[in-house]
C-alpha cells in the first residue's frame, strides 16, 4: 500500500477557474479549466498545457470573487483519464477560498 504524503485533506469538487500562466515554452496563456479536488492551501487543477514545476500562477474563481497566486508543486498526466493535471499551493492563507 502506497503511504499518503499530503498533509492535508483533499476534498473532490469542481470548481470552475480562470489560470494565467507561462507554459513550458514561455508562451503566456489564460485558461478556463476546473479543479479535481481542493484543500485548505490549495488545488489539483486539470489544464490543457504543460506548466513548469515552481512556476507563479494566477488563479481566480469563475463564479465567486477569489484570486490569488500559487505556486506549480507538480504537473502529471492522469493515467485513468489522460488527463494533464497540476497540483498548486497558495503562496498566502486566503480566507475567501472555497474551504475557508
Amino acid at each position: 500500500m502506497k503511504k499518503e504524503k499530503r498533509i492535508e485533506t483533499r476534498i473532490p469538487i469542481k470548481v470552475p477557474l480562470k489560470i494565467e500562466a507561462l507554459d513550458i515554452n514561455g508562451n503566456h496563456f489564460i485558461e478556463e479549466t476546473e479543479t479535481e479536488n481542493v484543500s485548505i492551501n490549495g488545488a489539483c487543477i486539470k489544464i490543457s498545457r504543460k506548466i513548469p514545476t515552481g512556476s507563479k500562477i494566477k488563479i481566480s474563481a469563475v463564479k465567486f470573487p477569489f484570486e490569488a497566486t500559487a505556486v506549480v508543486d507538480v504537473v502529471w498526466m492522469d493515467e485513468v483519464d489522460g488527463q494533464l493535471k497540476m497540483g498548486v499551493r497558495f503562496l498566502d492563507k486566503k480566507h475567501n477560498w472555497i474551504l475557508r
